[in-house]
This record gives structure tokens, sequence and C-alpha cells, in this order.
């Protein structure tokens, strides 16, 4: 049974290829399993006891897929290693971007072009490329004292480093496969239109995801071939053989139990890699994990027939081991890899798996009756009331941000106060009670609006930078606000209005409250 789910990027994104300490990280172009792993994990493993922990995130039962980029609700593939072109040719037509098919050759059974193999991008079952957009940004370390112990809050030397990141509003797409239906129904409710951080930097910029339950329209079996088994790797794969021993290449029956048969290995395209994981509990590196990367192609001749039941498996089930970190995700006899070469236009490339969002689908089912009707309309109010609850407390945070940064910036000892006073909110909250049609312009418009920066250094107009840029307490908190529903408000200031921020003791005091770290307080 799979749990389907989108993952859409609110804010940049940084997955590290490595986690070695380098000037420049390069970014990977997915989201591997093991990041969602992580954060499911650390949502509910402090939730459930120690057996239930146990099974649920120790004994592989719950196997996590990488997220890909999705395409027409359809989840892009990654580029199958042993497809090759004609080097200094194009391998998309301009505009489309759809796949050129006459000129990816499937073997290399020529004298008069020199081929190239393609080794990177997604693919859909239509031939279209799916791309996965990416930036960088340079940042420093900022050295709190000096070596005579004084406060400088400058850039350290020598400290200056780059993220490449997954840019916002990209929507990627993945599944979680178990046999344990009552796993997947424990942790399905972290897929209900939940935001959460993922990746490194997160108490910066970086990290914010939505998370959304999904649904597959169409799933086909795989194709049947004659004492062949051709595997392309979704994922990376780590395989062992028959001594438990890790391998690049693997024979038949160390994919399944049922096949015989020896890998082909002229046929065959195997991209490989060593990838040591920092164990952050035990506070080093976990052994070497020899690899076969995503995207590549496993040929194997076997002695008899799969049956459809052993490539089922395959396709469901996986191969080798840890699988629970997104590995071993694999498409049996993909449609290309029927014939000698690729399918005409016409056909798909493989067996698209096509997603849509379960609350769309549910909006599509309704009666005439006053019934379904006071149903949808009470599951729509439910809906937009716990949207409305994770919009105030993500607006919280940032202000509790705001204070954090303003503190660090100007160096405030936890005796002063700076921001603005719970008495300064209480204005706002008064005047959104006495006319809430007026109370934005009445806060942040005029002369005399509530949020003044002018004559109030350390109120409103307290200041702080992001980057080299200077913004002020009236500034940042009109970023948050504008984009906070005016019915949201009252709730929103309600509960802010109970502490004063400036006070160091009631700004920790809330802090614990939300379970905010020193880190994630200072976003």
């Amino acid at each position: 049974m799979r749990l389907y789910y989108t993952l859409k990027t609110i804010d940049p994104i940084v997955i590290s290829q490595t986690t070695a300490t380098t000037n420049n990280h390069q970014c990977l172009d997915y989201i591997p399993g093991s990041a969602i792993l992580g954060a499911v994990a650390s949502r509910y493993y402090s939730q459930l006891d120690a057996e239930q922990s146990w099974q649920m995130f120790h004994t592989g039962e719950l196997r996590f897929s990488p997220c890909y980029p999705t395409t027409q609700n359809e989840i892009a593939l990654p580029m199958p290693a042993s497809w090759q072109h004609a080097k200094g040719s194009e391998v998309f037509s301009v505009g489309t971007e759809q796949l050129i098919r006459e000129n990816i050759l499937q073997s290399s059974d020529t004298h008069t072009t020199q081929l190239k193999q393609i080794r990177s991008g997604y693919i859909t079952s239509t031939g279209e490329r799916a791309t996965v957009q990416q930036g960088i940004v340079t940042k420093t370390a900022i050295e709190r004292e000096n070596k005579d112990k004084e406060k400088t809050m400058t850039a350290k030397d020598g400290s200056l480093f780059s993220y490449a990141y997954i840019s916002s509003d990209q929507v990627f797409a993945g599944w979680i496969d178990s046999e344990n239906e009552a796993l997947l129904t424990t942790i399905r409710d972290f897929f209900d239109h939940n935001t959460i951080r993922l990746g490194r930097s997160r108490s910066a910029e970086f990290g914010r995801v939505q998370l959304t339950s999904s649904s597959i329209t169409n799933s086909a079996a795989p194709h049947q071939a004659d004492n062949k088994l051709t595997l392309w790797c979704l994922s990376d794969c780590e395989l062992e053989n028959a001594q438990g021993l890790a391998t690049y290449q693997p024979s038949a029956s160390d994919i399944h139990a049922t096949l015989s048969g020896q890998l082909n290995r002229s046929e065959s395209a195997i991209l490989t890699e060593q990838v040591s994981r920092f164990n952050r509990t035990r506070g080093g590196l976990d052994s070497a994990q020899a690899l076969i990367k995503r995207g590549s192609v496993l040929v194997f001749n076997l002695d008899e027939k799969a049956t459809p039941e052993a490539l089922i498996d395959i396709e469901n089930q996986g191969i080798g081991r840890n699988r629970q970190q997104g590995l071993g995700w694999v498409v049996a006899n993909p449609t290309w890899s029927m014939t000698a070469s690729l399918p005409v236009d016409s056909q798909p490339l493989f067996n698209a798996v096509k997603i849509e969002r379960i609350a769309a689908a549910t909006e599509q089912a309704s009666a005439n009756t006053k019934l379904t009707a006071w149903l949808s309309e009470q599951v729509e109010t439910d809906k937009q009331t716990r949207l409305h609850t994770q919009k105030i407390e993500q607006c919280l945070r940032e202000v509790i941000s705001f204070y954090r940064r303003v503190r660090s910036y100007k160096a405030i000892v936890p005796q002063h106060e700076i921001g603005p006073s719970r008495s300064q909110w209480e204005r706002i909250d008064a005047q959104l009670r006495m006319d809430s049609n007026t109370c934005f312009a009445a806060v942040f418009e005029g002369q005399n609006r509530i949020a003044k920066a002018e004559n109030d250094e350390y109120g409103w107009g307290a200041e702080w930078f992001i980057g080299s840029v200077p913004t002020n307490f009236e500034q940042a908190v009109y970023g948050v606000m504008k984009d906070l529903p005016i019915d949201c408000w009252m709730r929103f200031l309600e509960r802010l209005c109970r502490y004063d921020l400036s006070q160091s003791k009631d700004l920790k005091r809330i802090e614990k409250e939300l379970g905010l770290t020193a880190m994630e307080a200072s976003v």
C-alpha cells in the first residue's frame, strides 16, 4: 500500500550533495527519501513508545521514496543512463522541450557517430523534460565577539561560503510504501496540508515546504520479457550479494529470490558512488554505502522467464537494503526497453504515474442534498480554520524572530527592552475592535499611523540588517501582516498581547510554549 503526496517549496531549500564542510555546497535537484523520513521521525518519535518507534523507523516497514519534479500532474523520472545521443546534437526540441527520439540511440553499434551518455535530467512518459530551478547564495559567518571577548557582530574572517539551493514555488511528488496499513494511517495526518522545514540552514531563510496528500489515477503492471529483465533505477540502490557484501554487479538472485541469471554488462549502464552519511546521534559518519546511482540501467539474462508476481514485487517492494531511506526503487521492463529503438511519438516511454490532489477529488464529488451541502460547508470551514491556524502560527514565529534578530544585532542585554511593547500591540488590537475595515490603514498608513518608526528608536523604529539591507519593526511587521487575512488579525493579536516581547523573559516564555529552539526563534 502506498501513500502518495506532493511537496511544494515555499522557501528555497538546501539539500547538499555532501555533508562535508566546503566553501561551495552543491545541492541535489530532488528531495531524498531520507529527508522525509527524518521529518516524519522528528514529529512522531517522541509520541510513540519504544516498540512502536522501532517498528516504524528502524525495521524498514515504512519505505520513503525520493521526491521528483512534476509536470502536468505526472511524476518525472530520472533520465536512463543507457540513453545516448550524437555528441553536439540537441536532445530536446526547442520550445516544446520534447525528446527528439530519432537522436537517442540504444546501442553504440555505429562507427560514424560519436555518442554521449545522458547522465542528468528528468523525463516524462510523453518525452517532455522536467527541470528543477536552482540558484546560489553567498553568506558569511558572524563573529559575535573577538579574542578579547568584545562583542563585534561583524563578518568573520575566512568564513565566506556559498549554498546552492532548490528555488521556491516548485512541486515535487513522492510516496511512502508499507504492507502495514496501520503505520500509514498513523502518519497520514502529517501529509495533510502540513508545513515543515527540510534541508540545511533552516534557521535562515531556507527550508519551508508544504505537504499535501495525493492519489494516483492509473497504475499499470510491468511488461513481460522473455528470459530478460531490465531494471531502471528510479533512486540510488544499495545492493548486496549472497555473502552480504555490497556489490555493483549483482546477479539476478540478488534482486529477487525467485530469479536466476547473470548481469549483462554490455547492455547495462551503471553509475556508482560511495556515500558516508553523518549520524547526528552518534556525532560521526556511518559506514560508507556503495550505491548504484539513480538513472542506472541493469540488464539481466535470466535462466527462466520472470513471473508477473516477481516483477510486481520488485516494483512495489524495491531492491537492496536501506529502502526506508529512499533507496532501491526501480521500474521493471519499462516500455522504452522492450524494443531496439525508442517508441514512436504516439506511444509512452513508460507507464506514467499521474497524481491528483485528494482535496480536488473530494471537491468534485457533490450531491444536491441539504445534508451533503451542510457537510461540505463544515469541511470547508474546518479546512479554512486549520489553514488560518497554521498562518497565525507562522506569523507569530516570524514576529518572534524579529525580536531575536534585533536583540542579537544591537547586543541588548536581557535587562533592557527592545522592540514594540505590549501596549503598542494593544493599540492595534483596540483599533481592530473599533473598526476592522480601516484597521490596516490606521496601523501602517499616514503620518498618524500606529506602527510609526519615526521618533521610536527602540520600538517600531528598532533597526537591524538582513544581509546589507536595513529594516525595522514597522517594515518587517508590515510584510507579515499584509498577507494575514483581516479575520485572522484578532486571533493573532490575542495571542501576541499575552506577552510583552520587548522583555527578554516574555520572549523566552513564548518560545518555550511554542517549542522553538534558540536557532528556530532567530529565523
